[in-house]
């Protein structure tokens, strides 16, 4: 009966972190954590440090975060399509040291849609890190041994993973990603064709021309970054956007 009752713990916890973050709130007990498809813990504004939160379109709610880090790895998230949906504070980790109970709570659960393992995620400033390694290094650990036992990965991410060209391009872009103005087909044909004709295209030589008056351009050049922040064109997102960044079909 006893190893019954283990099994269905088990079911039901593996279950529980496998199961998709939706509007509803869940949590289970275990003796590793407590598992929730909301965040754990409000985050308030603070003195010493920026928090807020950002409206989401992946989780259809308000998203919270605790520093301007945290902000700009929210807007990867966004602009990522391969993530299906992510929770900011979404569990808490209880693990013991001499004898002490204690808990640790990651910044970010994300859910991918290409295959990959689902990730808790701890958003951290390198200098952070090196400074404050022994009082963070328990909780790691118990995040890592945790990931371990319930196929899922850990991992964490500091300012030169975030903070990088990619990052630039992903603000700029994703306002035209949830456009509310109403975008002509017929234009995303025209810029096809352009694109197509021209050896170099890049936004300068595909909007530049003659033919088109300047309403006009504005119109093409606006549609063209659309075009580019639903991956209807390829462009390397890894280098800074400009005006002469090359653009192939």
């Amino acid at each position: 009966m006893i190893k019954n009752t283990i099994k269905i713990s088990e079911f039901l916890q593996k279950k529980m972190i496998n199961s998709y973050l939706d509007d509803e709130f869940y949590s289970f007990l275990t003796e590793e954590a407590i598992i929730s498809l909301k965040k754990v813990r409000e985050i308030g504004l603070k003195n010493f440090s920026l928090s807020g939160n950002i409206s989401s379109l992946k989780t259809n709610d308000l998203v919270s975060f605790e520093s301007s880090l945290e902000r700009d790895y929210i807007n990867l998230l966004e602009f990522d399509s391969a993530v299906s949906t992510y929770c900011e504070q979404p569990m808490k980790i209880y693990f013991t040291v001499n004898s002490k109970k204690s808990y640790y709570v990651p910044d970010f659960y994300v859910k991918y849609i290409d295959g990959r393992k689902d990730e808790i995620i701890e958003i951290k400033y390198r200098n952070d890190l090196e400074k404050h390694k022994r009082k963070y290094r328990n909780k790691f650990n118990a995040a890592k041994l945790f990931c371990e036992e319930n196929n899922l990965n850990f991992k964490i991410i500091d300012e030169t993973k975030i903070r990088t060209p990619f990052l630039d391009n992903c603000k700029f872009l994703i306002p035209y990603r949830r456009t509310n103005n109403i975008i002509d087909f017929l234009d995303i044909t025209i810029l096809e064709e352009r694109i197509k004709a021209i050896k170099f295209a890049t936004p300068k030589s595909i909007i530049n021309d003659s033919f088109f008056p300047e309403d006009r351009k504005a119109e093409l050049l606006y549609t063209l970054w659309y075009m580019v922040a639903n991956g209807m064109v390829k462009i390397d997102l890894r280098e800074k956007l400009t005006m002469y960044s090359q653009i192939k079909i």
